[in-house]
């Protein structure tokens, strides 16, 4: 995260009259300064769009592609802390660990890593669609469904 994404060269650095680096008077990089991650893919699954919502949000980033690098998009240990817990609070637990995150280091690699770990086949998709639906009704519409499952529990045990 340290590593500039952009380096322009100068002939000389502005300064200001105290003799201090201008940084009002550098000039921009040019072009977006996320042309870079213009091949940018989109989440091809439920699994993978949880991923990147988890990981753009943590990181604090606009979007995030299935094939970005962790690390590349600013992350380190804490941040990869923070990520696996949010995760593990979505797939009750499940196989979340930090070295998955750190082993794979994009979204596609981890949703593959723990698809392939999984002891039932599409537990974690089918969950990671529940709370996406879930994620999407407001709070008023969790409430009325709660309500319905509640009343229609009531009614099979009679």
């Amino acid at each position: 995260h340290m590593i500039p994404t952009h380096l322009i060269p100068l002939h000389q650095i502005p300064l200001t009259p105290n003799g201090k680096i201008n940084k009002n008077a550098l000039p921009a990089p040019s072009g977006d300064v996320d042309a870079d991650r213009a091949d940018r893919t989109a989440p091809r699954t439920a699994l993978e769009e949880v991923l990147v919502e988890a990981w753009a949000d943590v990181l604090g980033v606009g979007e995030v592609g299935v094939h970005d690098d962790f690390f590349e998009l600013g992350g380190d240990s804490l941040t990869a802390t923070r990520i696996i817990g949010r995760l593990r609070q979505v797939f009750e637990g499940g196989d979340v660990t930090l070295r998955t995150l750190f082993t794979t280091s994009t979204v596609a690699a981890m949703a593959a890593a723990l698809t392939a770990g999984e002891t039932v086949p599409g537990r974690l998709e089918r969950i990671a669609q529940l709370h996406l639906e879930v994620a999407r009704l407001s709070p008023d519409e969790v409430e009325a469904e709660l309500a319905r499952q509640r009343d229609s529990e009531g009614g099979a045990r009679r």
